[in-house]
């Protein structure tokens, strides 16, 4: 096998790879979408896929922020979910004059 026998072979494996890793992704992205249509939050995933890693993968970085998955998921078209009931700010209302 030559040189450039090698080099069509690791540039073939390295395109496969690349696709297969934007088809996973894809498909990450759309579970996020269909568990929060299922009425899980953002925060409640990214909760759930903390708890299934090792200390070490969190500490690489492998895991996903709930804003990530908030902006993916809006990225495919699931609406933003209504605001939550807002804090008292205590006491009673100002008068206006």
């Amino acid at each position: 096998m030559s040189t450039l026998d090698d080099l069509d072979q690791a540039d073939n494996e390295w395109t496969a790879a690349e696709e297969t890793a934007a088809n996973r992704k894809s498909a990450l992205f759309n579970a996020f979408a269909a568990a929060v249509r299922d009425g899980h939050t953002p925060d409640d995933i990214a909760a759930h896929l903390k708890a299934r890693k090792t200390p070490e993968q969190i500490e690489a970085g492998y895991t996903f922020s709930a804003a990530y998955i908030r902006r993916k998921v809006r990225e495919i078209g699931v609406p933003a979910l209504p605001p939550g009931p807002q804090p008292r700010t205590g006491g009673r209302p100002r008068k206006t004059a």
